[in-house]
C-alpha cells in the first residue's frame, strides 16, 4: 500500500509540475505585453522575456524600443552602452488615466504631404509662360577614332533648329536672343538675365553626343547619334524639370556618304529630341496634377 501511496504522489507531483509548467510557458510566451519598471517608470512592451530562477531577462532591444533609445554591444569587453539621453515623462501614480473621446482627424491633418509638394512644383510649372531658349552648351567629347566623326562645327546649326522647331511645335511663349549666350550651366548668370527681362524660365540644351559612326565594330551600317540633356530653370534658379534625350538611328548605306545627308540626319535628331521633351514635359505635368 504503502509504494501505491508514494506512486499516486509521484504521479500527482508529476501532473502538477507539468500544469504549472504549461501555464507558466504560455504566460511567458504569450504576446500579452508586458509591464516592465524601471525607476518609478512604467511602460508596457511586447516582449518574451526567459525566467531563470527568480530572475528575469529581457531583451536589449527591446528594452532600447520602450525607452527610446539607442544602444550598442562591446563583445570584447562585454559592456551595453546607452548613448542617447533618455527623456520619459514620469507617470505620477494619484492621476487617474481619464479616456478622452475619439477626435476625427481635420482635412488638414488628412493632407497628404507628397499630393502638396506636388501641388508645388506643378504650380512652379505652370508659372512658367515666357521661356527662353538659351544657346545649346557644347560638351561634346571628341572620339579619337577614324570611324567616328563628331561634327562639333555644325552646333550653330543645332541652335537655329532648336529655336524654330520649339516655336513651331507652340510649347509656352518662346523667347529667342542670340545676344544672351554662355559656355556651361552657369545658373545664377541665367537667373540674372531672366530677372533683368523678365523671363519666367530658359530651356538650356546641353549637347552632350553629336556623332556620326561610320562603322562601330563589326557593325558596317553607318549611324548617328545625339544626346541633349535639357534643364527647365525658373526665375528663382530652380530646375523644375530635367530630361535626357539620347537617339541612335541607323542610316541608309548607299546615301551616307553624303555628308549634307549625314548633317540633315543629325539634325532630324535635334527635331525629334524637342519632340520627345515636350512629350515627356506633359507626361510629368499630368503626373503632377493627378490626386490622390
Amino acid at each position: 500500500m504503502k509504494n501505491n501511496s508514494l506512486k499516486f504522489k509521484l504521479l500527482t507531483k508529476i501532473i502538477i509540475s507539468v500544469i504549472l509548467g504549461l501555464v507558466l510557458f504560455t504566460f511567458v510566451y504569450s504576446n500579452s505585453a508586458w509591464k516592465i519598471r524601471i525607476k518609478g517608470i512604467t511602460r508596457e512592451v511586447n516582449t518574451n522575456p526567459i525566467i531563470k530562477g527568480t530572475s528575469v531577462f529581457v531583451d536589449i532591444y527591446d528594452l532600447s524600443n520602450l525607452f527610446k533609445i539607442d544602444y550598442e554591444v562591446n563583445l570584447t569587453r562585454k559592456l551595453i552602452t546607452f548613448y542617447r539621453d533618455v527623456s520619459i515623462t514620469v507617470e505620477k501614480p494619484e492621476e487617474k488615466q481619464v479616456e478622452k473621446p475619439i477626435e476625427k482627424p481635420s482635412e488638414k491633418q488628412l493632407e497628404n504631404p507628397p499630393q502638396k509638394l506636388n501641388s508645388l512644383m506643378l504650380n512652379k510649372i505652370n508659372a512658367i509662360k515666357t521661356v527662353l531658349i538659351v544657346n545649346a552648351i557644347n560638351e561634346v567629347k571628341e572620339i579619337e577614332d577614324n570611324n567616328y566623326s563628331t561634327y562639333s562645327e555644325d552646333i550653330e546649326n543645332v541652335q537655329k533648329v532648336l529655336n524654330s522647331y520649339f516655336s513651331e511645335k507652340g510649347f509656352k511663349s518662346i523667347v529667342i536672343d542670340n545676344n544672351f549666350r554662355i559656355d556651361k550651366l552657369e545658373i545664377p548668370t541665367i537667373v540674372r538675365y531672366l530677372k533683368e527681362k523678365d523671363i519666367d524660365g530658359a530651356i538650356v540644351p546641353v549637347l552632350k553626343k553629336y556623332y556620326y559612326y561610320e562603322k562601330d565594330g563589326n557593325n558596317l551600317v553607318p549611324t548617328v547619334e545625339l544626346q541633349i540633356n535639357y534643364v527647365l530653370v525658373n526665375q528663382a534658379g530652380e530646375i523644375v524639370f530635367f530630361n535626357v534625350q539620347n537617339i541612335i538611328r541607323n542610316l541608309a548605306i548607299i546615301s551616307s556618304s553624303s555628308v549634307r545627308y549625314r548633317k540633315s540626319k543629325l539634325l532630324d535628331l535635334v527635331r525629334m529630341s524637342v519632340d520627345l521633351f515636350i512629350r515627356d514635359f506633359n507626361e510629368y505635368v499630368l503626373i503632377l496634377s493627378q490626386e490622390g
